[in-house]
């Protein structure tokens, strides 16, 4: 596996903390029925240890170093929220549209965002959304490649593909429920947050046959296709600098496994379920500034065969899941 380096470029905090914000923005955007205008700044990092890969079926990995990798971004977007109630009654009084613009910047990637949700109930969010992207090397991390078509494992290599000709693109559809027990029993100490959400997304490169493997923000072994990502988060609010401490879940993959067929390795799964479960705090400087602390224990698939992070995974054959201790990631976010 080739994406472990000094930076690696693809956190998905920027999503939690939107996510946890959810009630907080609701609330402030329903003070406002003329609409509001919210600015932020976020800056994502994470910091990977080195666990063993073993050739065994279902297992626990063992920590085997200190240091695998870092990752970083940071993320400059703006939400403007309109109030479009649908009548009288206390459901429908609030519901609003929320339009949203963002760019991203990693030191390899560049990549605008779009999206547009909808909350026609107090516990229902309706959103979609899109993001184009384009990536270069720099001091050999690679933002954009693909993987050399070789009948020999041992040959495989990434080949860099050109910027601003190439490009990543996704596109997505979400539900989002959200539910908060003060909406039953007031208080300051009566918030227990309970969040589920379903995306379906399409990703791809341009320029990149269905099939191939490629490479975006320095994480391999990625190929065209239907994806889905669900997460469900559980946590308690109180009135105090460390406002939130919880658990969220994680579960992601693609829909087929032909999306890996090129190579016609039908023992790689390429249909597998990555699971994580990441216990989390967040911290609430002021009105303004908020950091959000996770630790992720996850899966990932184990082989037949011995291998190490330079080894181009859709060569080898699946066994069953491996689950290993992934990250420490940090978010922070400033409101202007």
């Amino acid at each position: 596996m080739r994406i472990k380096r000094i930076f690696q470029l693809a956190v998905i905090l920027l999503s939690l903390s939107s996510k946890i914000f959810a009630e907080e923005n609701q609330q402030s955007n329903q003070q406002n029925q003329k609409g509001n205008l919210e600015t932020y700044l976020t800056i994502d990092a994470a910091y990977y240890p080195e666990s063993e890969y073993r050739t065994s079926s279902a297992h626990l990995s063992k920590l085997t170093g200190a240091y695998y990798g870092l990752e970083g971004r940071a993320t400059l977007g703006a939400e403007y929220t309109l109030c479009t109630p649908l009548g009288e009654h206390w459901l429908l009084k609030d519901a609003a549209v929320v339009f949203g613009s963002a760019i991203e910047l990693s030191p390899v990637t560049i990549k605008p965002k779009l999206s547009v949700a909808f909350t026609p109930l107090p516990f229902l969010v309706l959103s979609a959304g899109g993001d184009v992207g384009t990536g270069w090397t720099l001091f050999g991390w690679e933002g954009m490649s693909v993987l050399d078509k070789t009948e020999n494992a041992d040959d495989a290599e990434y080949s860099d593909l050109a910027p601003f000709r190439h490009f990543y693109y996704d596109f997505w559809l979400q539900g989002t429920f959200q539910f908060d027990t003060s909406a039953i029993w007031p208080g300051d100490w009566t918030h227990v947050l309970f969040l589920a959400s379903y995306q379906v997304k399409y990703a791809a490169l341009t320029g990149v046959d269905d099939n191939e493997i490629w490479e975006w923000q320095a994480s391999d072994n990625k190929a065209n296709g239907w994806q889905f990502y669900t997460n469900a988060i559980v946590a308690y609010q109180m009135p105090k600098m460390v406002s939130r401490v919880g658990f969220l879940f994680e579960l992601e993959g693609h829909y087929d496994k032909n999306d890996y067929a090129v190579l016609n390795n039908n023992d790689y799964k390429g249909d597998f379920k990555t699971a994580s479960i990441s216990p989390f705090a967040q911290i609430k400087f002021n009105e303004k500034n908020s950091l959000t602390i996770l630790a992720s224990v996850s899966s990932r698939r184990a082989f037949k065969e011995e291998h190490d992070e330079t080894t181009v995974e859709p060569y080898l054959n699946y066994t069953g899941y491996e689950w290993y201790f992934r990250r420490i990631a940090l978010s922070y976010t400033h409101r202007f």
